[in-house]
């Protein structure tokens, strides 16, 4: 019998600074690529709402296959009212939609001038208008499909309706299995989409900034920075910090996004005066980057800056300078 070889640690000192600024966000709307089990292979959608989908797995597919940081998010269900057709005003040059909110169906009105948001060369173009879809017909090639939460954000209209954030993750998490594909992902929105609410993944970029003075070695196995990629631990410490800030010491079951503090407290005990802050800022006030969590109020300005201190974790929600 073979004797258990002991596994060694190998540690240095590190100062590690890091910052990381968002620089874009890719709203995608995650409900449109469940699987409806009882279409029996038949789309309700057009062939516009049919390409659009099309277009959103191909770019839920890319975010997947590379490393990046999204949040999972959830707002209030609203679909376009079809008993009520569009209606132009040839005086204002704004065309009145009608649009049902939540599972109480609540009416609101919504004016707007179609050219001055969407470039077109008139204000009362051609519309198809579907309940989760409208397509702006410019001519027979030239069109533009836009979901209702595009068409929404687009314009900036505001419905009063908070976006409150499930889940932080990065597609190169340990907890998720080496062949994690964009199905099991679809499995994770089915098993958790709601009747009233529509699931979005916020998909992130961030300019980052390192300042690290000595590198650290760490074990080559069991340990979740020890990842196939030199980059992997950046992108799952700052998903980790996000989901600290977001959550604290809150548990979700969402995409088995958990422990996010172990994970950074491991973490700062391997790298001594470690500090990361992320300035998670939209420009403006749209409504569907007003951010909020159970813990942290609606705001399109998330700055913190995450310290350790006697190995343990302190978040500061002031901007704090290096």
């Amino acid at each position: 019998m073979k004797e258990a070889k002991s596994e060694t640690f190998s540690y240095s000192q590190t100062q590690m600074q890091w910052h990381a600024d968002l620089v874009t966000t890719d709203m995608l709307w995650c409900d449109l690529i469940i699987s409806n089990p009882f279409s029996h292979g038949v789309s309700e959608n057009s062939q516009y709402a049919q390409e659009y989908i099309g277009k959103l797995k191909n770019k839920m597919t890319q975010a997947f296959n590379g490393q990046c940081i999204y949040l999972l998010c959830k707002r209030k269900k609203v679909r376009f009212d079809l008993s009520y057709k569009p209606k132009y005003n040839f005086l204002t040059k704004k065309t009145r939609f009608y649009v049902l909110v939540g599972s109480e169906h609540q009416r609101v009105s919504i004016s707007v001038d179609l050219a001055a948001y969407f470039l077109l060369d008139k204000s009362n173009p051609t519309l198809f208008l579907e309940s989760k879809f409208i397509t702006l017909l410019k001519d027979r090639r030239d069109r533009i499909t836009l979901s209702i939460h595009d068409f929404l954000s687009s314009i900036n209209f505001h419905l009063g309706i908070e976006t409150e954030v499930l889940a932080a993750e990065c597609t190169c998490s340990p907890y998720n299995d080496p062949a994690f594909t964009l199905n099991d992902f679809q499995h994770e929105m089915a098993a958790n989409s709601h009747q009233s609410c529509d699931l979005f993944l916020y998909v992130n970029t961030y300019n980052i900034d390192l300042n690290i003075k000595t590198l650290i070695s760490y074990p080559s196995k069991g340990d979740v920075y020890d990842l196939d990629k030199p980059a992997d631990s950046l992108f799952l410490m700052l998903s980790r910090s996000l989901s600290f800030y977001f959550f604290g010491e809150e548990k979700t079951d969402i995409l088995a996004v958990k422990n996010a503090s172990d994970n950074l407290g491991r973490f700062v005990l391997r790298n001594q005066n470690f500090k990361i802050k992320i300035s998670q800022v939209y420009e403006g006030d749209n409504e569907y980057t007003l951010l909020k969590s159970q813990k942290v109020s609606s705001s399109v300005n998330h700055q913190f800056t995450i310290l350790s201190q006697d190995n343990e974790l302190i978040i500061f929600h002031d901007d704090i300078h290096f």
